[in-house]
C-alpha cells in the first residue's frame, strides 16, 4: 500500500512534469515571437530599399518602369508585413497565455510543496506524540 509520502511524491512529479511542459511551450512561443519580429525587421529593411528605389526613379527624368517596379515591390512587402504583423499579434497572445499557464502550474507546484510540508509536520507531531505516550507507559510500568 502506498504511503502518504509516496502519494505526495507521485503528485509532485506529475505537477513538476506539467510545469516543465508548460515551460517548454512558453519557450516555443517566445521563439516564434522572436522569429516573427526578426522577419518584420527584414521586411522593414526591404521596404526602405524599395522606397529608395522609388526616389531614384523620380530623380531627374522619371523612369516609369522603375517606379512601377518599386511600387509593386513595396505593395508586396506591405502585404507580407501586414500578414507577419497579424501573426505576431497572435503569437504575442499565445506568449501571454503560455506565461499565465506556466504561472498557474508553478503556483500549483508551490502549493503542493507547502501542503506536503504541512502533512510531514503533522505526521512528525503525531509520531512524536505516540513515542511520548509509549515512553510514558514504559516509565509508569
Amino acid at each position: 500500500m502506498p504511503t502518504t509520502i509516496d502519494r505526495w511524491e507521485a503528485i509532485a512529479r506529475l505537477r513538476c512534469t506539467v510545469r516543465d511542459e508548460r515551460r517548454e511551450a512558453l519557450a516555443v512561443c517566445l521563439q516564434l515571437e522572436s522569429t516573427l519580429r526578426e522577419e518584420l525587421v527584414r521586411l522593414e529593411s526591404g521596404l526602405r530599399e524599395w522606397q529608395a528605389e522609388a526616389r531614384l526613379a523620380l530623380a531627374g527624368t522619371v523612369d516609369l518602369r522603375r517606379l512601377q517596379n518599386a511600387r509593386a515591390g513595396m505593395a508586396a512587402l506591405n502585404r507580407q508585413y501586414q500578414q507577419i504583423q497579424a501573426q505576431l499579434t497572435a503569437a504575442t497572445g499565445e506568449v501571454y497565455a503560455a506565461r499565465q499557464s506556466l504561472l498557474t502550474a508553478d503556483r500549483e507546484v508551490k502549493v503542493l510543496e507547502r501542503l506536503q510540508e504541512k502533512q510531514q509536520t503533522v505526521e512528525q507531531a503525531q509520531q512524536q506524540r505516540q513515542e511520548t505516550a509509549l515512553l510514558d507507559e514504559i516509565a509508569q510500568a
